[in-house]
């Protein structure tokens, strides 16, 4: 099944600059994946996935940025984030209403792959 979802993923492999945000290690771009799987996914399939396109599951608070910004790419359903709430569970959010969930990894949810890339020595060159 990984295999397929990798192949159907075709060469749209850009992703796009969706907005600058700040992080425990401070400013960063945040880039979102040109489409998510055709299929949903377990919590930590989601993780291998998008491991294997150089990105992350979005952290909670940046799906809460791009349900904010960005909600028209996405489908009105629920999206696996990083953010775990225990060893056994993980946040997801509705894309439906904006509503967050607590949900156990073993069940299925959609996933779109972030990546990021820290602003912060760019910052330090203009000092």
């Amino acid at each position: 099944m990984f295999n397929e979802l990798i192949e159907n993923y075709t060469s749209e492999r850009e992703f796009k600059k969706v907005g600058e945000l700040y992080g425990e290690k401070g400013k960063y771009a945040l880039y979102l994946a040109p489409k998510e799987t055709e299929k949903e996914l377990t919590w930590n399939v989601a993780m291998e996935y998008c491991k294997s396109l150089g990105g992350e599951l979005p952290t909670l608070g940046e799906l809460e940025y791009l349900y904010d910004n960005y909600k028209e790419e996405f489908q009105s359903t629920h999206y696996w984030s990083s953010s775990q709430d225990s060893a056994t569970t993980s946040w997801r959010m509705a894309f439906l209403n904006g509503v967050r969930h607590s949900c156990i990894k073993p069940l299925t949810n959609r996933v779109r792959a972030v990546r990021r890339v820290s602003l912060y020595m760019e910052e330090q060159q203009w000092i």
